[in-house]
């Protein structure tokens, strides 16, 4: 999961990776600072870049797992 510090759902998203964690689900959450909500649209962005690049780093470190 992410969310930025400046997004409009900030509260309720840091609440439900929360509410995951506590109900026994394995939660990965960053946050992006100084990003507006739906930045990763933009993805020449650098904070979009990395954002990605993160994401797809988690994915091939849980699918290696699975083999």
């Amino acid at each position: 999961m992410y969310t930025t510090n400046l997004d409009l759902f900030y509260d309720e998203v840091i609440e439900y990776a929360e509410h995951l964690e506590s109900a026994g689900v394995a939660v990965t959450l960053q946050t992006v600072p100084g990003a507006a909500h739906t930045f990763e649209l933009f993805e020449k962005t650098e904070p979009s870049r990395l954002l990605f690049a993160h994401a797809r780093g988690w994915l091939a470190i849980r699918l290696e797992l699975q083999d």
